[in-house]
């Protein structure tokens, strides 16, 4: 799979390659469909692209099409009807995304790998009511994120999956 390049100034940018699931369509011969309620999906992953002598800087949502749930280790959602339940104690929240660097390759990967060594961003809540910019003017040049824990993200080991003849 090619992610993209990295944003730079140079002409010419290097392809990262990441690792997929190895799987024949042919062989999918059904498909699961339910819906996902908003409240329990997890926020997804940035892209930081810095500033360039042709570009702003901005921020760009990774893999917006792939919907993560997050749950507590060992825990799985139903499906009731066509609609996915997790009950509300096996939610798991995450105060932190993780943010990749667009200039390198390093930061490309990171966001889809969700390893330690990446670069976090903090979720700030709002209280209800709370305009973003009147947040952004009461707390104007102090430190919201120094006290805060970080907790990392912790995967089993996948099995390799076996590959199919073709």
């Amino acid at each position: 799979m090619q992610a993209g390049d990295p944003t730079s100034d140079r002409p010419k940018e290097k392809v990262v390659t990441l690792p997929v699931y190895e799987g024949r369509l042919d062989a999918r011969v059904s498909a699961l469909k339910f819906r996902v309620p908003l409240e329990i999906v997890a926020p997804a992953h940035l892209l930081f692209h810095p500033l360039t002598d042709d570009e702003p800087a901005y921020y760009e949502v990774v893999g917006q099409e792939i919907v993560r749930v997050a749950v507590r280790p060992n825990v799985a959602g139903q499906i009731h009807g066509e609609q996915i339940h997790v009950e509300t104690e096996n939610l798991k929240r995450f105060g932190t995304l993780i943010e990749g660097d667009a200039s390198g390759s390093d930061g490309l990967v990171q966001p889809m790998g969700e390893a330690g060594g990446a670069t976090i961003a903090h979720i700030e809540s709002l209280n209800a009511g709370l305009d973003l910019f009147e947040f952004w003017k009461e707390n104007a040049k102090s430190d919201l994120y120094s006290s805060r824990e970080f907790e990392e993200r912790v995967f089993r080991d996948q099995p390799k999956p076996e590959k199919t003849p073709n």
